[in-house]
């Protein structure tokens, strides 16, 4: 995950109309109007709750909300969140991990 400080772990959830496009994502997906996007962070062992990220599309484009662990919205310069996702693989999305491949003898 590309939130620094934010911690160890994220439990990214995915409404549930934009779930089958998030778990195919590729360059040229386009997520439906209204998805959500939370990563709820904290550490490996689950004790320490840290911030949620939150991205909803509206009108085509998304909108970027950062919580506290206790969900209190933290006034914050999204145009750094905007600006990192562009780079994203598709959508604005980073989507699921990608396994490495095993080197074939």
């Amino acid at each position: 995950m590309g939130h620094p400080g934010a911690g160890a772990v994220a439990r990214v959830h995915v409404s549930a109309a934009a779930r089958p496009g998030y778990e195919t994502l590729v360059r040229d997906s386009a997520l439906p109007e209204g998805a959500l996007i939370a990563a709820f962070h904290g550490d490996r062992e689950g004790h320490a709750a840290g911030p949620v990220y939150v991205m909803e599309k509206r009108g085509g484009a998304w909108s970027y909300v950062e919580l506290t662990a206790r969900g209190v919205i933290v006034e914050s310069d999204t145009t750094r969140c905007a600006g990192c996702h562009a780079g994203a693989v598709g959508d604005s999305l980073f989507g699921l991990p990608q396994r490495a491949e095993t080197p074939k003898p």
